[in-house]
This record gives C-alpha cells, sequence and structure tokens, in this order.
C-alpha cells in the first residue's frame, strides 16, 4: 500500500540521496566528514533517495545539517511510496522527475555491451 513520505530536493542540485564519509569506500577511517550525495552528481549510480515520514521530520534534518548560506535550496516534497527509500521511479511518477538528473541510468546498469535482437 502506497504512503506518502517526504524527499529533500535542492532547486540546482536535485534529490538529496544520502550522506557518505571516505571510510565507507576504504578511505581513512579517522576521517569523520560527511560528504552529502545529490542527483545531480550521483557517481555510485544510485536508483532510491532518502526519505522522511513527516514533511517537519525532513526540514528538521535541513536545518540541523545544512548550513544556512552555503548555497543550498531546500525544500521537503511529498511523494507516494510502498518504500522507506523510494525509487527513481516513485519520485518521476510523483511530478519530481526534473530534479532526478540521471538517476534512472542505474536501473540499466552497464548497457554500453549489452546486444539488442
Amino acid at each position: 500500500m502506497k504512503k506518502t513520505r517526504y524527499i529533500i530536493v535542492d532547486k540546482h542540485k536535485g534529490v538529496f540521496l544520502g550522506t557518505y564519509t571516505p571510510a565507507d569506500f576504504g578511505g581513512d577511517p579517522e576521517d569523520k566528514q560527511v560528504y552529502a550525495l545529490f542527483a545531480s552528481n550521483n557517481h555510485f549510480g544510485l536508483t532510491q533517495a532518502c526519505s522522511f515520514r513527516t514533511a517537519a521530520s525532513a526540514e528538521t534534518y535541513i536545518k540541523d545539517v545544512f548550513p544556512r548560506g552555503k548555497g543550498f535550496h531546500l525544500k521537503a516534497f511529498a511523494i507516494s511510496t510502498e518504500q522507506e527509500f523510494p525509487s527513481v521511479v516513485d519520485i518521476i511518477k510523483s511530478g519530481y522527475g526534473d530534479y532526478t538528473y540521471d538517476m534512472i541510468d542505474g536501473l540499466f546498469g552497464d548497457q554500453e555491451h549489452a546486444t539488442f535482437h
């Protein structure tokens, strides 16, 4: 059953996908720097986004995590989904396809060597 969840969108960077640290990818575990990942710079080919149960919790996350005056233009948008981490398809169906950039490419994997019949 579909329910309403809230995603964070930056008008220039697109859908907020989540955060990562260098240690997540074999980097220095002592490096505690946390990076935000947006759809416009989705080097990992993610096809799902971080979401929140309520608009208030998404807005609180925005205020707590993203510093004011650093060029962010963030808002919480309601989407309809069955998943905690909504897919790019759910995001597009909810009317926010302009903010997904190339997230949909991750659904198809590496097509460079695909054979079509």
